[in-house]
């Protein structure tokens, strides 16, 4: 979503915008940049608890309101290898790409991930 040039009565800021919004309106570009960041779900009584990642396959709801592109590990408490369902033949794969990632871990660990 681009940021669009208010006219205003001031020469000054009117200048201002027009040097501060092609740099503005090219990050808001990157696909990276529209994303959110995932650290906490809600438990059986919905309270927030950090966003842990085991051993099986786990849907975990992104709140894009899309389809995402891609996904980073920002913070982790262990040594884990954290990934995304393959989808192999036969696999439950992730049942709604605009609602979920299905991730999957090495072993238990609390994370937090970038997802856009």
């Amino acid at each position: 979503m681009a940021v669009t040039r208010i006219s205003t009565g001031s020469e000054e800021l009117n200048r201002v915008q027009d040097n501060f919004l092609p740099a503005l309106n090219t990050l808001l570009a990157i696909p990276i940049s529209k994303g959110r960041l995932i650290e906490d779900e809600l438990d059986a009584n919905k309270h927030p608890i950090a966003l842990q990642i085991t051993t099986a396959f786990k849907n975990v709801e992104h709140k894009l309101g899309r389809a995402y592109l891609g996904w980073m590990l920002i913070k982790s408490n262990a040594n884990a290898v954290v990934f995304e369902d393959p989808a192999a033949p036969g696999a439950a794969a992730n049942p709604d790409v605009t609602k979920f990632l299905r991730l999957k871990a090495s072993a238990a660990v609390t994370v937090k991930i970038w997802v856009f």
